[in-house]
C-alpha cells in the first residue's frame, strides 16, 4: 500500500485496506476524504484546517472516485475531460478566453467530467445539477468542493477543490 494512502486512511482504516490492498473498494475509504489527513499546516482564523497542496491533491482524488461511483449509480456514464493542465496551456486558454491562467487544473485540484446517458452527451444544467450537488456535499472545512455549474460563466463539467482563493 502507498504511504500516502495509509496516512489518508488513518489508523482505524488501515486494517480494512491492508486486507483488501489489491482492491479499490471505495467503501473502505474515509467518508469525507479529509478527516484523517495528518498534514494540516495550520488552522485558519475561522477554525478550518489548512492542508498542504500535496494533501489536497490526495483528498481530491479520493472524492473524485466517490463522484464517479455516484454518477454511475445514478445512471450516468462518464468520460474524463481535462484533469491536469500544464501552466503553458492554461496561459494559452486564458489568452483565448477559454480559461484562467491560475487554473486549479495546473495544481491537480480540478477535473472536467463529461456526462452521458444512453450514449448521449449531456449538456444542460439540469442534467449536471444532481452530480454537482453531490460533489458540493463532499465538502469539509479546509477542503471545499466547488462545482463549475455555480460559476458566473457556467462550466458544468468542472469539479474542483478550492485552494489559494481559487475554485
Amino acid at each position: 500500500m502507498f504511504g500516502w494512502m495509509k496516512r489518508l486512511l488513518g489508523s482505524r482504516e488501515k486494517e480494512n485496506v491492508s486486507a483488501e490492498k489489491d482492491s479499490m473498494d471505495t467503501a473502505s475509504l474515509p467518508s469525507d476524504g479529509a478527516s484523517t489527513v495528518s498534514n494540516v499546516v495550520s488552522i485558519s482564523s475561522a477554525g478550518a484546517p489548512r492542508y498542504t497542496l500535496d494533501d489536497l491533491q490526495r483528498i481530491f482524488t479520493l472524492r473524485l472516485a466517490k463522484l464517479i461511483e455516484f454518477a454511475y449509480q445514478s445512471g450516468y456514464e462518464i468520460s474524463m475531460g481535462e484533469t491536469w493542465r500544464p501552466p503553458e496551456t492554461a496561459a494559452l486558454y486564458a489568452k483565448d478566453g477559454r480559461g484562467i491562467t491560475n487554473s486549479l487544473h495546473t495544481e491537480r485540484l480540478a477535473a472536467d467530467i463529461n456526462l452521458f446517458r444512453k450514449d448521449v452527451l449531456l449538456t444542460s444544467f439540469e442534467d449536471h445539477e444532481p452530480i454537482g450537488i453531490y460533489w458540493e456535499s463532499l465538502s469539509t472545512p479546509g477542503a471545499e468542493c466547488c462545482w463549475g455549474g455555480r460559476f458566473s460563466s457556467r462550466d458544468m463539467v468542472h469539479f474542483s477543490i478550492g485552494w489559494g482563493g481559487r475554485q
